[in-house]
């Protein structure tokens, strides 16, 4: 699992809490004739060539199946949060089609399931490691006292009544190491099962990133037919 800096974790909650700010913003401000504008329009080309270098992840991930030593994750991550802001900027808040609502909705879905799914991954699998390692270093421990416990039952009515006192600890002893254990698994479990379940979470951001893309094609196609109209 590839891990972020502290830093790119700060960048990327910054501009998760931009983007989410930047989009309800739409309640209280819009600026029709900004998106048809110059600047509007480089905000939008720039934000539309963002979002399609955020694809060189999954591409990478999925399709090359590399893993090199620059993470990948935190270019996705950054260039998928910064696109859909500055297309948010782009759009200046107006919904004068039935597309560009379309886009900016699935836009927002994209950008909030990708969130959402990043941190809870991430906390679902570092909680897993932590719980594999405990769990690990408890069976290691079982097993050193196995032999001792085995003994414990094989001498316990040839001994006298300290020694028998002992053996009775030590055998208490394992026994809770051995609940511990199995309490352990358990818990392992459980994280196994919600990892697990992340997967149809990363089914559900691709299909909404294929509508988002799809949504952006026919926006952009549909800019080129009518014609741009600063031009």
């Amino acid at each position: 699992m590839h891990v972020l800096s502290f830093q790119e974790r700060n960048i990327a909650v910054y501009l998760s809490v931009f983007f989410v700010v930047l989009f309800m913003a739409a309640l209280v401000h819009q600026a029709p004739a900004f998106a048809g504008s110059v600047t509007g329009h480089l905000f939008g080309i720039t934000g539309g060539a963002f979002m399609l270098m955020a694809l060189a992840y999954p591409f990478r991930k999925r399709i090359l199946n590399k893993r090199g030593v620059e993470n990948p994750l935190t270019r996705h991550i950054l260039y998928g949060l910064g696109g859909p802001s500055l297309g948010i900027i782009h759009s200046a808040h107006t919904f004068g089609s039935l597309i560009g609502i379309l886009l900016l909705a699935a836009t927002f879905a994209v950008v909030l399931s990708g969130i959402t799914g990043f941190f809870l991954y991430r906390k679902v699998s570092r909680t897993l490691h932590i719980q594999k390692k405990d769990r690990d270093i408890l069976k290691k421990r079982l097993k050193e006292e196995r032999e001792g416990a085995r003994a414990c039952l094989l001498l316990l009515e040839k001994l006298g009544d300290e020694e028998e006192e002992e053996l009775e600890r030590r055998c208490h002893e394992t026994m809770d190491l051995a609940h511990s254990v199995a309490e352990m698994e358990y818990t392992v479990s459980v994280f196994s099962k919600m990892k697990n379940l992340f997967s149809f979470w990363y089914r559900v951001h691709y299909v909404l990133a294929l509508a988002l893309f799809s949504f952006l094609t026919v926006h952009i196609a549909t800019i080129v037919y009518y014609g741009i109209r600063w031009l």
